[in-house]
């Protein structure tokens, strides 16, 4: 956005009463396989773009129409996909345990520093999403959601 590199991530987390988590939601640097199939599947609304460098992402915990915790800052994890579609230290051609290493040493402030990532314009989001983490109403299923 205005020069500046952003990501996008779903802040607002579903519950899974099942495991007693939040789902393993990661942020996304790239339109790789992961976002082409939320696009495709209209689902891509429930990302919003940040500017953040931390890897600490405000995100709303939710459980069917309720939100359950709101605000909570919680660490997230790159996508595997972006790191290959980006080039990313040849992560696509490594050896499984070379990628393990990348992606667990992968620091999203020095990401934002490099100038010689390998951005071409395929790799970029083709629509950013409208809201950011500050601004994107909360998604909850409305309490018709069951009934329809």
């Amino acid at each position: 956005i205005q020069g500046q590199k952003v990501l996008v991530y779903i802040r607002d987390q579903y519950f899974n009463a099942h495991t007693n988590q939040i789902g393993n939601y990661k942020y996304h640097l790239s339109c790789c396989q992961t976002i082409e199939e939320k696009i495709k599947s209209n689902r891509y609304s429930r990302y919003v773009v940040s500017k953040r460098t931390d890897g600490i992402f405000t995100v709303n915990v939710i459980s069917g129409q309720d939100i359950i915790e709101e605000g909570v800052k919680k660490k997230l994890n790159v996508c595997k996909n972006c790191l290959k579609t980006i080039g990313y230290k040849d992560y696509a051609n490594k050896k499984m345990s070379e990628k393990k290493k990348i992606y667990d040493e992968f620091n999203l402030e020095e990401f934002f520093k490099l100038e010689d990532v390998d951005f071409r314009s395929q790799n970029s989001f083709p629509v950013l999403p409208e809201q950011s983490e500050d601004t994107a109403p909360v998604n909850v299923y409305s309490k018709e959601f069951s009934k329809s």
